[in-house]
């Protein structure tokens, strides 16, 4: 893992004036090569001290350590929200690159996922009477997704991106259903709430996210921590969408495996539904 990576990952853990030095070296890690501690601590607004101990925090010994670090890897910076993808790169190139970047982060996610989340996760949707799926944003997109899958196996799912819906429908949950919570930061404020409010009635609760610290995963029962190498600085999960889809398609074909028949019959009826709805001249 280069300094940048390091960076990222530590990101959402760091305390304020940790996260404004991770700013300034993020927006333009080549700049950043050159600035002396006094320079890189008044851009960040933060002491020479502070800029020394956040190099001893990402394990270098020293802020000349750091900036030798980050002229390693300075050319490999992704610094948009479109990974690897530069202004100079073709359609085709682009392609190549995103297609490549999914499958890293795929290949991460199977490696990095807890095996005992899983199989928890699989275990409280199979006994769920109820399933809630809450997202804003790009994961409410996900949510929507999630909810639909469910319910095409024959199991009583919904879906929420709305925080105030989110928290009242949150408050009717009891013992025998459960949540699940899709949050790429795990730190979105509604999405938080509506899952403490879940849990308070017993709920069993999942949480997908890319951030295995963050407030949403560890306060759930299974946490689903997906890996991505999303810039940090621009906070944008692109390529995490993927991978947070990935989770949805693994958990429903583990429930639909499960449930065998009940599950085809569910999917027969919802095929014959949406044909219904079908266009006439196809």
């Amino acid at each position: 893992m280069n300094a940048l990576e390091r960076m990222k990952e530590k990101y959402h853990a760091m305390s304020g004036a940790e996260k404004r030095i991770a700013d300034v070296i993020l927006e333009n890690p080549g700049l950043a090569v050159n600035m002396t501690v006094k320079y890189l601590a008044w851009k960040a607004g933060v002491s020479d001290g502070s800029v020394i101990n956040f190099a001893g925090s990402l394990g270098y010994g020293g802020f000349t350590k750091l900036k030798i670090a980050l002229a390693m890897c300075a050319e490999e910076f992704r610094g948009c929200a479109f990974e690897s993808v530069y202004s100079c790169d073709s359609a085709a190139a682009a392609l190549q690159k995103m297609s490549e970047n999914a499958s890293k982060t795929f290949a991460d996610t199977c490696t990095r996922i807890s095996p005992d989340a899983l199989e928890k996760a699989v275990g409280l949707l199979l006994k769920a009477q109820r399933i809630e799926v809450y997202g804003m944003g790009g994961s409410g997109f996900i949510a929507g997704d999630a909810a639909y899958r469910l319910m095409r196996i024959g199991l009583n799912a919904a879906a929420f991106s709305d925080p105030i819906i989110g928290a009242i429908s949150a408050s009717r949950l009891g013992r025998e259903d459960a949540m699940i919570v899709i949050s790429h930061s795990g730190r979105t404020t509604g999405m938080l709430r509506a899952l403490q409010i879940g849990k308070e009635r017993g709920a069993g609760t999942i949480a997908v996210t890319s951030y295995g610290e963050s407030p949403i995963a560890k306060l759930c029962d299974a946490a689903l921590v997906v890996s991505s190498e999303e810039a940090v600085y621009h906070r944008e999960a692109v390529v995490a969408r993927l991978a947070q889809l990935l989770i949805v398609d693994t958990l429903c074909a583990c429930i639909g495996s499960q449930r065998g028949a009940e599950a085809m019959e569910h999917m027969d009826e919802a095929l014959g539904f949406i044909a219904e709805h079908g266009t006439r001249d196809e």
